[in-house]
């Protein structure tokens, strides 16, 4: 249990590419002293597990300039793997760069080689290659990877620049952005730089998130655009059926500043950088 927790002190620059957006962004701007909180009485799911919602975020302009193809399995259990239709863009992307076709988000940013250009997509894939063994004697033997797969997306989501506001991308129950909010590599680590942005959260949809009925205009609110497609099909398991109306995409959630983060029984130094994180900057649906 940690005495008193007292955040790193913030980076006298701001590195772009691990820290994304204007200053002004949804994604920086933290939490105002005027803020009006609402409870979000949020449920925990009992029967599913808490699991992270990985980005794929290539962000090295002088990669290969590779084209992306459409492909329809999105989340249907089908192979995400093949280039079914057309070309949707070209952007770098590193050859050897996997991603499997399992079924996860794989919300996709990708910067292009001028620096500022960010296209996005999702479900990003990319699952198939070749790879070369070299014997070396010194060291036993050196894999060479060289794939040759296609990479594939089912949407095209909105370009962005890096150094504007960064609201839309390619998650697609929210259609924020796909770099904006992501946990990035050092932020929880012991000792390294507390997140000062907002995070991107998902909530369990069925227990949570709210809908008035039929009405797709109802399960959103600012900055996000839309709401998951399965909102009201109650065939679907995660069909929106929260009955609090300030929970809905797009909604910020935030610990009260009243909140004291060192009386919260947390353990670790990552648990208390993330409260300190919602506490300070929240995390958007």
């Amino acid at each position: 249990m940690f005495a008193q927790f007292t955040p790193v002190a913030a980076p006298t620059w701001r590195n772009p590419y691990q820290w994304p957006f204007a200053s002004w962004s949804i994604w920086n701007l933290p939490i105002g002293k005027g803020a009006v909180y609402v409870p979000a009485t949020l449920e925990a799911p009992n029967q599913y597990i808490y699991e992270a919602d990985p980005d794929v975020l290539i962000l090295k302009p002088l990669a290969p300039n590779t084209t992306f193809y459409y492909n329809s399995a999105g989340w249907s259990g089908q192979n995400r793997c093949l280039a079914e239709g057309q070309a949707l863009f070209a952007a770098p992307f590193p050859p050897d760069f996997i991603v499997h076709s399992d079924g996860n988000n794989y919300s996709g940013a990708f910067l292009m080689p001028n620096n500022h250009t960010i296209r996005q997509g999702q479900p990003v894939a990319h699952c198939s290659g070749k790879y070369i063994e070299l014997f070396l004697p010194a060291r036993s033997f050196l894999i060479l990877f060289s794939v040759d797969g296609n990479v594939t997306l089912l949407v095209k989501a909105p370009t962005v620049d890096l150094y504007t506001d960064g609201i839309l991308g390619a998650h697609g129950g929210s259609g924020l952005s796909s770099i904006g909010g992501t946990l990035r590599l050092g932020e929880l680590l012991p000792g390294g730089y507390v997140a000062r942005h907002a995070l991107k959260t998902n909530l369990f949809a069925r227990l949570n998130y709210y809908r008035n009925g039929t009405d797709k205009t109802s399960c959103y609110r600012w900055p996000a655009v839309t709401c998951d497609g399965y909102f009201d099909d109650l065939s679907q398991p995660l069909y929106y059926n929260g009955n609090n109306t300030a929970v809905r995409q797009g909604s910020l959630l935030a610990l009260n500043a009243t909140v004291d983060i060192n009386k919260l029984g947390l353990t670790s130094e990552a648990g208390l950088n993330l409260a300190w994180t919602f506490q300070n900057y929240g995390g958007k649906n």
